[in-house]
């Protein structure tokens, strides 16, 4: 996140655009630093399959592959997932690659292709499908929406 603000800050020409990446900076890091607190689970087994998804983040990452690195039962590891984040464990990876994609969608100028495919997904469309269903809109739209 940080090389991104300063690759930004470097093209800023006007001290109020400055003053405006400072105070996004500073809000994208409090963001940040309240989903990590949130990744505090009392659960040990949940926080090692939390840290795993973070890990492997930029690869497929399965459930079923978890659960046999943390060598238990997908089943269990999904149950107790579910019922100490109050989440399936499938849309907490889901949730966790599409905020990664949000930050290089507004802090890179990576494709959306390239985006996907560093993020683990098999296609482009994958992508979008997955990032409209959890963020609600497109990549595309985001980016639009956000990047200024």
């Amino acid at each position: 996140m940080s090389d991104a603000f300063i690759q930004w800050s470097e093209e800023l020409k006007e001290i109020g655009k400055v003053q405006a990446l400072i105070r996004k900076a500073e809000m994208d890091y409090c963001r940040s630093v309240r989903t990590l607190s949130r990744t505090n689970s009392r659960n040990t087994l949940v926080k090692r399959c939390k840290n795993m998804v973070y890990q492997q983040l930029h690869s497929r990452i399965t459930s079923k592959d978890l659960a046999e690195q943390l060598e238990v039962s997908q089943s269990y590891l999904s149950r107790l997932f579910v019922r100490e984040e109050g989440m399936k464990l499938t849309d907490y990876i889901a949730h966790v690659k599409i905020e990664a994609a949000k930050k290089k969608l507004l802090y890179t100028r990576d494709s959306y292709e390239e985006i996907a495919y560093a993020l683990g997904f098999s296609t482009q469309s994958h992508f979008g499908q997955v990032f409209k269903k959890y963020a609600g809109m497109t990549p595309g739209q985001y980016q639009k929406l956000y990047r200024n």
